[in-house]
């Protein structure tokens, strides 16, 4: 689907924000086995890999059973103040990567929000559909937008149309700065 492309020209109001998630390099979160009492933590950053590898059985041998692990490609950089630790305490190793996961998903999409209102209505525009922007600062126009709410007025003014966008994120490298 082709991305829609709106200009500083077309809208009377705008708002950039970069929420403090941007500051969080990673997601960090404990686990522990109540059964047999072992511990552990597993962190989640931009160059987490996952693979599914086969369990052992109690005697040792390998069960066609598997079970998802993460795989740093690159050594955690982040700091201490940069890595989010979950509060919760998770039953199993399992648990707290999927709970990582989630944590760091979420950190991700959440960061950085910019919102237009169009002077003029664009009926066209609903969510999800990608959309290009140009005419602010040129971090904001290089950066991949996707529509997450749409708002559709008809008053005195006329038709116009909010539009709040969210970043299309596949790293923490394309983050633009403050």
């Amino acid at each position: 689907m082709p991305a829609i492309t709106l200009t500083r020209q077309d809208g009377d109001q705008h708002r950039f924000s970069i929420a403090d998630g941007q500051n969080y390099t990673a997601v960090t979160a404990r686990w522990q086995n109540a059964d047999t009492g072992t511990q552990g933590e597993v962190t989640v950053d931009a160059n987490t890999q996952y693979k599914r590898v086969h369990t052992k059985t109690k005697k040792g041998k390998t069960s066609k059973k598997t079970r998802q692990v993460a795989v740093q490609t690159e050594p955690v950089t982040s700091s201490a103040e940069n890595t989010k630790v979950l509060r919760h305490l998770y039953a199993s190793e399992a648990t707290a990567l999927r709970g990582a996961r989630a944590a760091f998903a979420k950190l991700q999409r959440g960061v950085t929000t910019f919102s237009i209102t169009l002077a003029i209505g664009r009926p066209e525009l609903r969510t999800e559909l990608p959309v290009t922007v140009s005419g602010w600062k040129p971090q904001i126009d290089a950066t991949g937008w996707l529509v997450s709410q749409v708002t559709h007025t008809m008053g005195d003014g006329g038709y116009t149309t909010k539009v709040e966008l969210k970043i299309i994120r596949t790293s923490n490298k394309d983050m633009p700065k403050k």
